[in-house]
């Protein structure tokens, strides 16, 4: 009797836990004076929430250490959310911290800028959505207008799919800092070409960023389209088309620096234009970068203190350009007409280049001669894979891609 009644018991409190947990979804129409605060207000760890909203919210939605199964902010089909002005404490649109699996979607943030001319102190939002201490968490399909900071990830580990951030000001897109690690998937950023935002993407504090892209978007108008310094590490793009019409699906365009890395690492660069910057691909002080293949580095114009490079090595950096053979599925990499050098590398710096020899599919030719120049302290290999017209002036050369330390 006793077996039997342990045995109801646990069936009973079996039972009772699959009731208790379950999908809730909560509804809010900002358009009947609803909020996404009051919805999220008291929330169980056991359940899976989904708040669909409607219409335009003005609040600045706070969630804060949610523990539970998941939390999803949903537009239905979309939602705006505007901010609220809480100066002299500023504070983002919305605000996620110390909180795992939260989602938001299907979402247009505002946050107020600054008055112009600027306050004194400061008014309006610190950002628009703001991931602190947050684990297993995505931003998806998210449109930000910002004017100091779109979307910021500060210890922080998750995924941004299908964003685009409008800087109006002289922010930054988005912030990946202080050991996050976020994968950026179809991500696209524009900054204020009268004003030269500073970042379409920063990338700082031993922090790591994939770029994964399937579809053709822009990163363009800022001081640095992307930029990756302190141990950071930035990797991976994409290629479109495959396998009929392979073409790069990651334009940078219009910036002052393409690509700036300090001390870090910028790798696996593939299926990236480089276009019409002040300088294409900028390393320096011990970074590493490997681009290729379908790489293109073309027009850099200089200016607002850029050279007008293609690629720039500096500094005891390191650098690697990989070409698929001829017959391959991908076109060649191509760094030509720029406005200055093709590729400078200076400093105890070294380049290797990788592909078959005589192949031309590392196409680096008709930039300002020379195409490619080293100082007396650097080092580059793989000069076979090179087109015979291209000009190099390097002292420390070898036609073999030999690997360098």
């Amino acid at each position: 009797m006793r077996f039997t009644n342990s045995i109801s018991a646990a069936a009973l409190c079996l039972c009772l836990s699959f009731v208790a947990l379950g999908q809730v979804t909560k509804q809010v129409d900002c358009s009947k004076g609803k909020s996404i605060n009051d919805a999220i207000a008291k929330l169980d760890a056991d359940k899976e929430y989904i708040v669909e909203v409607s219409g335009t919210c003005t609040e600045n939605v706070v969630i804060a250490n949610f523990e539970g199964i998941s939390l999803q902010i949903v537009g239905t089909p979309s939602a705006i959310i505007n901010g609220v002005d809480t100066s002299p404490i500023l504070v983002p649109v919305i605000s996620v911290s110390s909180s795992r699996r939260v989602r938001l979607a299907n979402l247009n943030v505002n946050p107020i800028p600054n008055s112009m001319p600027p306050a004194s102190p400061p008014n309006g939002n610190a950002s628009g959505i703001s991931m602190s201490a947050c684990r297993g968490c995505l931003v998806d399909a998210v449109t930000v207008n910002a004017d100091r900071l779109g979307i910021l990830w500060i210890q922080s580990q998750g995924g941004q799919l299908n964003s685009t951030v409008v800087v109006n000001g002289v922010g930054t897109a988005t912030a990946v800092a202080n050991s996050s690690d976020v994968t950026l998937a179809n991500y696209a950023a524009s900054g204020n070409l009268v004003q030269r935002s500073f970042a379409g993407l920063n990338v700082d504090g031993g922090s790591r960023v994939r770029l994964s892209y399937n579809a053709v978007k822009q990163i363009q108008h800022f001081t640095y389209g992307i930029k990756v310094a302190n141990a950071s590490s930035v990797e991976g793009a994409g290629v479109c088309g495959l396998p009929a019409t392979p073409q790069a699906c990651l334009e940078i365009l219009d910036n002052t620096w393409g690509l700036r890395a300090t001390s870090a690492q910028a790798t696996v660069m593939s299926g990236v234009t480089f276009d019409a910057n002040g300088d294409g691909v900028w390393v320096e002080n011990g970074g590493v970068t490997s681009l290729g293949p379908l790489v293109n580095i073309t027009h850099s114009m200089g200016g607002f203190g850029a050279a007008g490079n293609g690629i720039t090595l500096t500094h005891n950096s390191q650098g690697s350009i990989a070409a698929y053979s001829p017959g391959g599925v991908l076109p060649p990499n191509n760094i030509t007409n720029n406005t200055r050098r093709g590729i400078s590398v200076a400093t105890s710096s070294s380049l290797q280049f990788t592909g078959l020899a005589g192949s031309n599919m590392n196409n680096v030719t008709a930039n300002i001669a020379p195409d490619i120049a080293c100082d007396a302290t650097s080092v580059l290999t793989g000069t076979n894979t090179l087109p015979a017209a291209t000009v190099i002036a390097c002292t420390n050369k070898d036609p073999a891609p030999i690997p360098l330390p």
